[in-house]
């Protein structure tokens, strides 16, 4: 059974410990509070590192100040988009433009059980990497 939860902006889904699943509400602008609300949700909820699915089944908007924030958060590793037509892709573009402090790993899809798997890819590298530098 999924554990599902209710922010006031979205449905949040922990897909296991370390993965989570987001859907904005329709007609939604995400703002500064929202991605901190966001954010909260996850140091609650999910393992680091952390991969994030970004579920864009409703057109969403981002404030400037959530676009800058939502990608700087450290904790997250990845982040894949699912993005079902024109204008949420654009606005994903338009997110993966902004500057930001170090790399942010996003992909954009237009699958969600492709952007899964790509999440479950990012996980092993993550864990490969960690293997490897231990054994260094």
């Amino acid at each position: 059974m999924p554990d599902i939860h209710r922010l006031s902006f979205c449905i949040a889904t922990k897909l296991s410990e370390n993965c989570a699943e987001f859907v904005v509400n329709q007609g939604v602008e995400v703002t500064l509070d929202m991605v901190f609300e966001y954010h909260d949700w996850l140091l609650k909820n999910i393992q680091p590192p952390m991969y994030v699915l970004l579920n864009k089944i409703f057109p969403c908007t981002y404030s400037f100040e959530a676009q800058v924030q939502l990608a700087s958060f450290q904790q997250v590793n990845a982040m894949a988009v699912v993005a079902y037509d024109k204008v949420s892709q654009s606005t994903t573009q338009i997110l993966q433009s902004v500057p930001r402090e170090g790399n942010w790993t996003i992909e954009v899809f237009d699958d969600r059980e492709i952007a899964i798997s790509w999440l479950t890819r990012q996980s092993e590298i993550n864990e490969d990497q960690q293997r490897i530098s231990l054994a260094k």
